[in-house]
């Protein structure tokens, strides 16, 4: 069975105000350039010394999506490559993933939530 991940995305125009106690998280990413076939592969490195690889195919709310755990060591080797790359800090709150950017993309706020596949 193919896996499926569902989610509804919202840019917001200011941060929102929530709760002292929000988990917050480090994020840096990194795109591959990929073949036509593939709409984007992702590698992450979170603050917490987890590491994945994301395969995601589709449009929409509802996209097929592949993760792959990583050796952080490697996830670095593998984010020294990707011509794209990011950072942002992430709060979980209340359901909702709350992403701030950071340079080169600072001043974006998105609240995300997902859903369970079907």
């Amino acid at each position: 069975m193919t896996p499926y991940e569902i989610e509804r995305r919202f840019l917001l125009k200011t941060f929102p105000k929530i709760e002292a106690d929000a988990a917050i998280v480090h994020i840096s990413q990194g795109y591959l350039d990929v073949p036509q076939n593939l709409d984007s592969v992702r590698v992450r490195v979170y603050g917490g010394g987890r590491a994945e690889m994301t395969i995601k195919r589709g449009m929409g709310m509802r996209r097929e999506e592949h993760n792959q755990p990583l050796e952080t060591s490697f996830a670095h080797t593998m984010m020294d490559v990707c011509p794209y790359t990011l950072a942002k800090l992430r709060f979980r709150y209340d359901g909702w993933d709350i992403d701030v950017y950071q340079d080169p993309l600072s001043g974006i706020v998105i609240a995300e939530r997902e859903y369970a596949s079907l």
